[in-house]
């Protein structure tokens, strides 16, 4: 895309992964790839990630250690506030607004179920419920769901969903929840299957 092509503007170029948007204090959110996260608003784009542990470290900090996938779920609470990042934990920052925002893991590390997700099962999904943004769902690499019901609260719980009947082995490529019915979700798997998506 082209500076003022029929309108458009480009604010970064890149791999870009997920965006999301403050409507309310025109800032966007957004990654490149390896949880690079990065901020627009007037002043201009800013990268955000570090204190992201799992991250780039030629981008986000000596310390961190490139535990996520190529591109890692980015989900905004808008009415909290609050920026959340999949990695091999679950980041969020509670002042993604400020200068130097800062992180925090609240959800730990899970070991996968399949051979080649035994190290890496990496966070692909997120979704937190529009009318309840303490509700939340995460999915894994190897098909993991887990839920919260306090995702806002300082150390959030997460509870594991049972996979009965669902597919195995293969990573949750989105999640939604519905915004009247917080125990109604729907559930993307990723691969060429007939049977990807599920209610």
């Amino acid at each position: 895309m082209n500076v003022g092509y029929q309108g458009w503007t480009r604010i970064a170029s890149g791999d870009g992964g997920f965006a999301v948007v403050d409507p309310i204090d025109d800032v966007v959110f957004g990654e490149f790839q390896n949880g690079v996260v990065f901020r627009y608003n007037a002043l201009g784009l800013r990268s955000i990630c570090t204190g992201i542990l799992d991250a780039d470290p030629a981008s986000c900090g000596v310390n961190a250690t490139l535990k996520l996938n190529f591109y890692t779920p980015l989900e905004y609470d808008g009415a909290g506030g609050r920026l959340y990042v999949g990695g091999n934990s679950l980041w969020r920052s509670n002042n993604p607004k400020f200068i130097g925002p800062t992180w925090a893991a609240i959800k730990a590390p899970v070991t996968g179920t399949t051979a080649g997700t035994t190290s890496t099962n990496y966070i692909n999904a997120m979704s937190i419920q529009q009318a309840n943004p303490a509700i939340a769902l995460v999915g894994h690499n190897d098909g993991q769901i887990f839920r919260s019901a306090n995702l806002t609260a300082t150390t959030p719980t997460w509870t594991a969903l049972g996979s009965l009947g669902l597919p195995t082995g293969r990573a949750v490529g989105a999640l939604y929840i519905d915004p009247e019915d917080a125990n109604r979700l729907y559930v993307g798997y990723t691969g060429y299957f007939s049977n990807n998506l599920w209610r």
